[in-house]
């Protein structure tokens, strides 16, 4: 709970505070004084640039965090009587923390510490890495370790991968002492929060009441595609929402616009620098056109004299605050020529591309990538949203109030220029450009209300409202939030002392990437230096599943490390490994220094049942190979008891899973199962599948085990309590249940089945002498060893 307060509560007021500061530090050097919301949004636009400048060397990135609070705090001491005195704030405080709460709750409500979109889509796991990078050794390839940690950094620093958007996430993670797994969920909330304030900073001028305001502002930044970015990892595109509106906010506002010129360009280079260390040089398509647009507006209103001066100073900021990535364009300029990314046949985890009519902001469905089933209520609410759009522009020109008019503009012709290319960059585009669009519909229903309008504009607002927040909780339903307990398992058997290098078999990239990367961890099937030949001769695809049996001795012996899933159907790895550090989800493994040498190691078993019955063949095999002085190894292992799922009838949206004993389960029902164990004693179980509902497991009438929200890639199963057995007949009843927890209005979820056994894989190896050898013939056994004197 302690950690769940520091991330969800303390962070964030760290973040408010150290991006305030820095936003009045801005407005001190440049002697002009903001709204309070635009301030915010400087600041923290000032805290993507500072943190990617600190972070871009390693001098300075090991010392980025106290920096940064040194430039705060000097925000604040310049600033502060000012500052405080100013007007209150409270109908945009309440929009902003409405947006936070609104991000943050489909993480937040499940009572972790965790992140979304775990398994949909694994771009959080490289995000970790990068702020990890990026926070303790700065932007440098050098000392990294052949493995997959090193491989991946090596390859996004090799290429120029823009990294503007996870600097601060490192530095802030460092700063108040936790992994950056436990806060990118928070930040990206945080960052929300941020555009709402921004987003309420531009109605001024437009909409007259406060709490009018309030509300165009929360619906504007909770669109439904930018919500589903977040809950699928989008801190990229959280963070360029929040810069692109920050950079509408500074341009030059008329004759009226008590800055001065030269502050002008200076405030409007941070933002404009951030989407630059942010989007890399794909940047370009949003800041040449609003270069254009702050171009055309100083010239209208102060003349060629005064553009000329205003574009120098422009160009000094913009050129020091986004150095880290001018340093990288000869790389992002390579990349971008051979890149797939150019390619429209590219969609990354999209089904296909996006509508896009999705900029609209409003889709109620519970994963973006899918069409909404009452698709003629979407349209309909698609079509207010355009229509109130053109007319939020209009009523904004004729007021003279370039921010709206330009963010919804520029949002437009972006998106629309992205459509015949990349569906994968298209449906960024489109999420990112989506809050202009709410916010100009916003602005026009918002006025029909205060012109006389009254039951039009609250009518349209609230059919739009409610869409919106139709749309974000059926996201908060279907959310898929990473484990927090395995994910903190493996971040401690990171920090611990095992030898290096680690190999891990579960395609599991938050392990390989982030938490294991202190023990260079290499992982079958994902990004590695070495290719780890399986027993085929081939190595493992990525995302493939495998078990450590189907790996030659000549494969696992370079690793002294093994991190293994504690899985009944796993194999023991060979006899000269040990278990050095069980866990409830992760075994290590390390070599026993006192195990003799295997001269040969044969796999029985297969994936569904570690052990099988040794033939007398591959005994006598052994036995030859060892030699009338040697021994043969063999570890045992119990029968394996399987409780299917899948078996007799199933209660109405339950079907069989693509798993042997599992069900795919679409609604709320229970099944009972019969099940024989043939000796009594305390058995080891496992629940296979993943948990979206709640599951809860009688046997003989007695609760056993609930649980709900765990996640597995397949076909890993989740550790449950032992339970005594006693040997003859039993029956288990299986119970499915939704609620109102994250991601339990998912489905289908696909369970089952339950795995009983008396031992698991950490058996003990028995040795027998060769000349006795042949009683092993006919026993269950996961392998057979020849083993010398």
């Amino acid at each position: 709970m302690t950690t769940w307060i520091l991330c969800w509560l303390v962070f964030p007021v760290v973040v408010v505070a150290l991006s305030l500061g820095l936003g009045l530090l801005a407005e001190r050097l440049t002697r002009t004084q903001l709204p309070a919301t635009v301030i915010l949004a400087v600041g923290m636009s000032a805290l993507v640039v500072v943190t990617s400048l600190l972070t871009a060397f390693h001098l300075t990135a090991v010392v980025a965090g106290p920096v940064l609070v040194v430039l705060a705090a000097i925000g604040w001491l310049l600033s502060r009587p000012t500052f405080l005195t100013r007007a209150r704030r409270r109908w945009s405080s309440l929009s902003a923390v409405a947006v936070f709460a609104c991000y943050a709750a489909p993480v937040a409500l499940s009572g972790a510490v965790s992140w979304a979109g775990f398994i949909k889509l694994d771009d959080t796991a490289t995000w970790l890495a990068l702020a990890d990078r990026l926070s303790s050794e700065g932007h440098t390839t050098d000392g990294l370790a052949q493995s997959t940690y090193g491989v991946l950094i090596d390859w996004l620093f090799g290429i120029g991968y823009p990294v503007g958007a996870f600097a601060d996430l490192g530095v802030l993670a460092r700063l108040v002492g936790q992994d950056p797994a436990w806060i990118v969920q928070p930040l990206m909330a945080t960052l929300a929060a941020g555009l709402g304030w921004a987003l309420y900073a531009a109605t001024a001028g437009l909409i007259r009441s406060l709490a009018w305001r309030a509300v165009v502002s929360f619906l504007a930044a909770t669109s439904t595609l930018l919500v589903g970015y977040a809950l699928w990892g989008g801190l990229k595109e959280v963070t360029l929402a929040l810069l692109l509106v920050t950079c509408c906010l500074l341009l030059a506002q008329g004759r009226s616009d008590p800055r001065p010129v030269p502050a002008q360009a200076a405030l409007f280079a941070i933002p404009m620098a951030g989407v630059f260390v942010v989007f890399g040089i794909a940047g370009v398509v949003y800041l040449v056109p609003l270069g254009l647009a702050e171009l055309a507006l100083i010239w209208r209103f102060y003349g060629l004299r005064r553009l000329v001066g205003a574009a120098i100073v422009f160009v000094v900021v913009f050129a020091l605050l986004g150095l880290s990535n001018i340093l990288l364009l000869g790389r992002q300029l390579t990349e971008f020529t051979n890149s797939s990314l150019r390619g429209a046949e590219d969609i990354g985890n999209l089904f296909g591309p996006l509508r896009f009519a999705q900029i609209f902001g409003v889709w109620p469905t519970g994963d973006f990538r899918v069409e909404p089933s009452a698709m003629g209520v979407t349209w309909l609410l698609v079509v207010l949203v355009a229509a109130g759009m053109v007319g939020g522009v209009v009523i904004a020109v004729r007021r003279r109030r370039p921010t709206v008019p330009v963010f919804v503009v520029m949002s437009v012709v972006v998106a629309l220029w992205s459509v015949p290319g990349n569906a994968w960059l298209e449906g960024k585009v489109l999420a990112v450009a989506s809050p202009a669009m709410l916010l100009a519909a916003g602005v026009a229903f918002a006025y029909l209300a205060e012109n006389g309008r009254r039951f039009e504009g609250v009518t349209l607002v609230g059919l739009i409202g409610v869409g919106v927040i139709v749309s974000n909780t059926m996201a908060y339903r279907e959310v898929w939030n990473a484990p927090a307990d395995r994910m903190a398992e493996l971040a401690d058997i990171g920090a611990s002392t095992a030898l290096k290098p680690a190999l891990m078999l579960e395609y599991n990239p938050p392990a390989a990437r982030h938490f294991l990367r202190n023990l260079d961890v290499e992982a079958a099937g994902e990004l590695r230096y070495n290719v780890i030949p399986m027993n085929s001769g081939v190595g493992l695809d990525k995302g493939a599943f495998a078990d450590i049996d189907d790996f030659p001795l000549s494969s696992i012996n370079a690793y002294p490390t093994l991190v293994l899933r504690t899985e009944l159907t796993g194999s023991r790895p060979p006899s000269t490994y040990v278990v050095a550090r069980p866990g409830l989800f992760y075994d290590v493994w390390a070599p026993d220094p006192a195990a003799p040498a295997i001269i040969q190691h044969w796999p029985l078993g297969d994936h569904t049942d570690a052990a099988a019955i040794a033939p007398c063949s591959v005994v006598r095999e052994a036995i030859a190979k060892a030699g009338p002085a040697g021994r043969v190894a063999v570890a045992r292992r119990t029968a394996l008891v399987t409780v299917p799922f899948d078996a007799g009838t199933l209660p109405a949206g339950w079907a069989s899973g693509s798993q042997p004993g599992s069900v795919s389960v679409a609604a709320t029902g229970s099944i009972t199962v019969p099940f024989t164990v043939a000796a009594e004693g305390q058995y080891l179980a496992t629940l296979g599948g993943s948990l979206w509902g709640g599951v809860k497991v009688t046997v003989d009438g007695r609760d056993w085990h609930s649980d709900q929200g765990r996640l597995n890639w397949t076909p890993y199963s989740n550790p449950t309590p032992s339970i005594d057995l006693t040997t003859g007949p039993h029956s288990m009843t299986v119970e499915y249940s939704g609620g109102w927890r994250p991601g339990m209005g998912y489905s289908p979820s696909e369970i089952g089945p339950v795995q009983l056994s008396l031992a698991g894989a950490d058996v003990p190896v028995t040795y027998v002498p060769a000349a006795q050898a042949l009683s092993l013939c006919g026993q269950r056994l996961d392998w057979v060893e020849a083993i010398g004197r």
